[in-house]
């Protein structure tokens, strides 16, 4: 286990992954295309949405805490509309057999309609992989592979927990290449209690060096319960300075620019056309399925997840019972508001203002006039005829800007 995630993850499990397959593919084929009762009737005029229309696109999203779990965007879709992407995630799907993760895969197209030919089909994956299973991921769809490599520094990576070193790393993002039709993402975290500015620059260096499509960059999270925070707590390490991380993060700016990546949400860069389709739509706060343990949905308004414990799913699907551990509704004046809260994520994109008023019957211009006159004469915020943008230096503040909206 890592010394530092917080998410519903468990280890010496692997006598349970057969049955763990076998349930999550009932839970997806059970599934409402349109709502969550699971026996074919639609629940999205139920859930107190405030009348977005239907969108020609859907995607699954997975999530399970033993590593793998799924989902499907866009409100109202109609059955034969293709999938447009799936992310087979939260945790360490590379575990599975190529077998297991079809078995997966064909309960999705059979619950949910075919893959468009342009779909986008990720598979998170731990750096140790066998590179013998690359082509069977290919055969199955995979065409982005997100590694969960941290760091390329073995120091830190022993620090973290991790099981990987460097080396390994390293070679995976060359095997995954060599398939020439696989698009590779690195995970890197700074903001380390150990770590300081030089350090950082060197860890992006070495991983802009692999050459990947995509880099996603995270500050460290201390969560309540992890290793990491009890080593916090007594002592071993300090709290990261918050000056500190955000000379980091604005370090990393002209590095990745240079490389020639282009900075497209708060925490994501990416070569041209290797964004990651999914998690934009989930940016702009579309529709997603979710399945798996500790699995999270959002349909018309409401979102809701799964049990968190592996042995309550497993008995709940073994017995019929309902694998939903609770839900929220959203309600027609907050639904614009958390849209416009994570539409700012997005460099570029941002409060698309014809999008929003087609989505919401809502002009934002209107609705946060006085939000837009307070930030952006401090240089955080741009806004022009069409869209209200973070800027850099915005970028760095978003999480407090973009609360303002809720």
């Amino acid at each position: 286990m890592c010394a530092y995630c917080d998410f519903a993850t468990f280890a010496g499990v692997e006598q349970h992954i057969p049955a763990y397959v076998v349930a999550l593919a009932e839970e997806i084929r059970n599934r409402s295309v349109y709502g969550f009762r699971g026996d074919g009737h639609s629940e999205a005029n139920k859930s107190g949405g405030v009348g977005e229309r239907s969108e020609a696109k859907r995607s699954v999203y997975r999530s399970g805490a033993m590593g793998w779990g799924s989902g499907i965007r866009s409100p109202g879709a109609e059955p034969d509309i293709p999938l447009e992407t799936i992310y087979l995630g939260g945790g360490t799907p590379s575990l599975l057999e190529p077998a297991q993760l079809g078995t997966i895969l064909k309960a999705i197209t059979a619950r949910f309609g075919a893959l468009s030919d342009a779909a986008e089909v990720t598979l998170e994956a731990n750096p140790g992989f066998n590179p013998v299973v690359i082509g069977s991921w290919v055969n199955l769809g995979v065409n982005r592979v997100s590694l969960g490599v941290q760091s390329l520094d073995d120091p830190t990576l022993k620090r973290l927990g991790r099981t990987h070193d460097a080396d390994t790393a390293i070679r995976a993002v060359e095997a995954l290449k060599a398939s020439g039709s696989i698009s590779v993402n690195l995970d890197l975290i700074y903001g380390l209690p150990w770590q300081t500015l030089q350090m950082w620059q060197d860890h992006l260096r070495r991983a802009l060096d692999t050459e990947p499509h995509h880099i996603s960059l995270y500050a460290l999270a201390i969560e309540a319960g992890t290793p990491l925070s009890k080593q916090v707590s007594t002592g071993q390490w300090a709290v990261p300075d918050d000056d500190l991380v955000a000379d980091m993060y604005d370090a990393a700016l002209p590095e990745l620019a240079r490389a020639g990546f282009r900075h497209y949400e708060v925490s994501n860069w990416a070569k041209p056309g290797h964004e990651s389709r999914h998690n934009l739509a989930y940016w702009r706060n579309e529709a997603y399925h979710g399945f798996g343990v500790g699995a999270h949905r959002y349909i018309a308004g409401r979102r809701s997840w799964n049990v968190r414990s592996l042995d309550h799913y497993l008995a709940a699907m073994q017995s019929s019972r309902p694998v939903e551990d609770g839900s929220e509704t959203l309600g027609p004046d907050a639904q614009p508001g958390e849209t416009a809260m994570l539409a700012l994520r997005m460099r570029d994109e941002g409060i698309d203002f014809a999008r929003f008023i087609e989505r919401f019957g809502v002009d934002p211009r209107d609705r946060w006039r006085t939000i837009f006159e307070e930030v952006a004469p401090h240089g955080l915020l741009k806004v022009d005829d069409s869209r209200a943008c973070l800027t850099d230096r915005g970028l760095l503040a978003s999480n407090d800007i973009a609360s303002r909206f809720l």
